[in-house]
Parts: structure tokens; sequence; C-alpha cells
């Protein structure tokens, strides 16, 4: 089904400068959260404080894209019958994928290392994190309004690679690997492919999977 957006044709400069909200809060926050954590959270991980952190970014971002763009409809989160199928062949491939590079540096996540160290609850925390909310957010904010507006000025693919370049940009630390830069930008154009075919409930499925393989199964 086609996202339904407050406009036929809403204009590029607002959807960049979504993202430059999102880039700029999500800086300023982890700058403060770095300046600040040890003083005032001496007792908590700064993992997994960067985690909440960051959610609480993704979740202002999202409500100033419900209110400039449009709302979501509880249809598009919720698979039929054709969605079912899309959705099995893409956890399979993703299961395929992750058996070929398991315990390589393309899919291992610092962050996700750490959160294994902390007390069960705080764990727990951090997990649904990285594997509910996290997955949710970014691909309501990336492919649900992003690719929808750049859909409305470039051709399917062309939003695709442009949706998938910044996504990467926004996942990308001057430690990556260019085999994890790789893997990145690969994952996001595939949940990109499978919210093109399906509708964003199946990438948002698609995407937990991925990062709960990442964080149960990596070495």
């Amino acid at each position: 089904m086609r996202a339904v957006l407050k406009s036929e044709e809403i204009p590029q400069h607002d959807a960049w400068g979504m993202l430059l909200f999102l880039f700029l809060l999500g800086f300023v926050a982890q700058f403060l959260l770095l300046r600040s954590a040890e003083s005032l959270f001496p007792s908590h991980s700064i993992e997994l404080l960067a985690l909440i952190v960051k959610i609480f970014v993704y979740l202002a971002i999202f409500v100033f894209c419900l209110i400039r763009f449009g709302n979501i409809s509880v249809i598009e989160l919720v698979p039929d019958r054709r969605d079912a199928l899309i959705l099995l062949v893409a956890l399979m491939i993703e299961f395929w994928v992750f058996g070929l590079l398991v315990g390589s540096e393309g899919i291992r996540n610092d962050r996700h290392d750490a959160i294994r160290d902390l007390p069960a609850l705080q764990y727990w925390l951090g997990v649904s994190i990285v594997v509910g909310w996290g997955p949710f957010f970014e691909e309501a904010l990336f492919r649900r309004y992003f690719l929808e507006i750049q859909r409305q000025h470039y051709s399917t693919g062309v939003a695709i690679l442009i949706t998938a370049s910044v996504g990467t940009l926004f996942h990308f630390n001057l430690e990556l690997a260019v085999l994890r830069l790789v893997w990145h930008f690969s994952q996001e154009v595939f949940f990109s492919l499978v919210y093109v075919k399906s509708r964003l409930g199946v990438a948002v499925l698609v995407h937990a999977f991925v990062n709960a393989l990442v964080v149960f199964l990596s070495r």
C-alpha cells in the first residue's frame, strides 16, 4: 500500500531539514550526555544511557514528522497475507546472510557487545531498545517519511539509494571498518526494498530480526 503524506508533493528541503534536525539534536544530546553522565548517573552504564538518549531523540523527530508530514495508520503496521510471504522470504535471506558473516567484523557492534555485561534489568532494557524501539523509529523516519518524500521527486531506485546512503551515514563513526559500512549500506537498501514491496510493519519486523541476530548470535 502507498503511504499517505499530508501533501502530494513535499519540498525536498523539508525532508533534508528533518534529517539535519535529527543529526544535530542527536549530536547535542550525546555531547551533553558524555559531559554529565559520570556526575549525574555514576551507577549507570554509559552505553545504556546513550541508547536511551537516542530513543528520546528519535521520539522527538518522530512527533515532528507526524505533525509535519502526516500520521501513520494502523494498516501500515499490520502485515496481510501477501506481506507474510515477503516477510518470510526476507527473514530467510537475512538469516542466510548472517550465517555467512557471523563472527566477522562486518556485523559486530560494540554497543551491542557492551550491554551484554549489564545487570539483568538494564540488559533487557537495552535489548528492548535495540530490537524494538530502535527499528521502529528508524524505519518510520528513514523509510515511511524520508524515502516516501524522495519518491515524490525521483524514481524509486534513486530514492532507495539516497535513503540508504543517508541511513549509512547516520550509523557512521570513524572506527567503522569498510566491511561494516558495506554491511550497513546493504541492510539499508534491503530494508527499503522490503518497505517498498510490502509496508512499514514488515520493514520494522525485518529490521528487528536483524538486530536480534546481532545481539544474540554474533561474537
